[in-house]
């Protein structure tokens, strides 16, 4: 069977990932910060560095996690 392992620089990573959520529902319930988030990704500078940013966050989460698989059992 497949163990996860966490180690304290992913869980600092998750945590942060989790942070972004709340900034995010925060903005979206504030309309005077949702406005000017609303310029932002208007143009396409802001939209061309979010993909970016979005990309390397993936990456980042993907290669972070890491699990360790059963050793196999010497019977001899």
């Amino acid at each position: 069977m497949i163990k996860p392992v966490f180690l304290t620089t992913d869980l600092a990573l998750f945590a942060m990932f989790i942070a972004l959520i709340a900034y995010v529902t925060y903005i979206r319930r504030t309309p005077p910060l949702a406005a000017q988030w609303q310029r932002v990704f208007a143009s396409k500078v802001g939209m061309a560095s979010s993909v970016v940013l979005t990309a390397f966050m993936a990456l980042t989460l993907l290669d972070s996690l890491h699990y360790r698989t059963p050793l196999a059992s010497s019977k001899g």
